[in-house]
């Protein structure tokens, strides 16, 4: 499959190095809707020495158009992109789940447990609930074989159309519809995790 450009998350580590509006994201976040398009915020620190303003904007636009032409229709849309504080704001909408995987070269996946099981989607992991307990992923394959699965690899808050029932060893759940997918202590700054992380939802 071809690939556009470098990912939009290594794009913005390489130059930064170090409601759906975007003034109301403090934190990078993923926010995914029931009929599988994507709402992406990207905030990260932004200063003199990560070069001019003017080239990122250019870069992302440039990246935007090439995907869209190719796909021959608008598939991504920049919504915002903002420089304040020390920090760049940027909002990005996905028509669907598979266009932000194919433009960022990143995993992500929504569908059932069951269909994810046959897409090869190993469910190999211990999973726990908001309360803490624990079910492996053998017993949730049983129990929750018809409920909706996000699976993602990149260390970032996710936000599902639905409440939280299990997610996997890698995620922290934050609220019924928020939880966030942690990155390896040995590398923090991993632009995707060692493993694939599972947010189950009703």
């Amino acid at each position: 499959m071809r690939k556009y450009g470098i990912p939009l998350v290594l794009l913005l580590v390489l130059l930064l190095t170090g409601c759906h509006t975007i003034e109301y994201a403090d934190v990078s976040t993923l926010e995914v809707g029931g009929r599988g398009d994507v709402i992406q915020v990207v905030v990260e620190p932004f200063g003199q020495e990560n070069g001019g303003q003017e080239g990122l904007k250019t870069m992302i636009r440039e990246s935007v158009k090439a995907y869209n032409d190719a796909k021959g229709s608008e598939r991504i849309v920049l919504g915002d992109l903002q420089f304040a504080d020390g920090q760049v704001r940027m909002m990005l909408n996905y028509e669907h789940v598979e266009d932000y995987a194919a433009f960022n070269n990143v995993t992500l996946f929504q569908g059932t447990v069951e269909e994810a099981a046959a897409e090869g989607y190993s469910f190999s992991d211990t999973f726990q609930n908001e309360a803490g307990e624990t079910i492996t992923g053998q017993e949730l394959q049983k129990a929750a074989g018809q409920e909706s699965v996000l699976i993602l690899e990149e260390p970032v808050q996710v936000k599902v159309p639905g409440k939280i029932q299990y997610a996997s060893s890698n995620v922290k759940i934050l609220s019924e519809g928020l939880a966030e997918v942690q990155p390896q202590e040995e590398n923090a700054d991993a632009v995707v995790t060692e493993s694939e992380a599972y947010i189950v939802y009703k």
